[in-house]
């Protein structure tokens, strides 16, 4: 598969290919990320992008789906969270400066079942000052 083409495949068909070895969690990951690295500079999309981190996720989901053994139903699909949500060890700010150092210990509710399921977490996404 072109590599762009795997930057808008949508998640449902990911999980097949994945599940199929069509396709791995690592080239995923490496297509979206390319993409975000070429993009972000002009768009500023992404606050924080946790590259090493998503590529050692999708290391893990390629092992586990060269296993047969999928975490979850999102199992090396690519995300991204908003940074209004905590994300261990990962700044999140809120959009405000008030907090541009605050790195949590522990992930949200929302962050932790993304985890949980396998998915490869790309970055923190930018928000207004406290979502508003």
């Amino acid at each position: 598969m072109d590599t762009p083409d795997l930057c808008f495949t949508p998640a449902t068909e990911l999980r097949r290919l994945i599940g199929a070895r069509e396709v791995s969690p690592v080239e995923v990951a490496d297509a979206v990320l390319s993409r975000i690295d070429r993009l972000n500079p002009a768009l500023t999309a992404f606050l924080t992008v946790t590259d090493a981190r998503a590529r050692a996720d999708a290391k893990a989901a390629e092992a586990r789906a060269l296993k047969g053994e999928p975490a979850g139903p999102l199992d090396g699909i690519p995300y991204s969270i908003k940074d209004l949500e905590p994300t261990a060890g990962i700044r999140t700010t809120y959009g405000s400066k008030f907090f541009e150092r605050n790195v949590p210990e522990e992930d949200g509710v929302v962050a932790a079942r993304m985890k949980g399921s396998g998915g490869v977490l790309l970055g923190k996404t930018n928000t207004p000052h406290f979502g508003h």
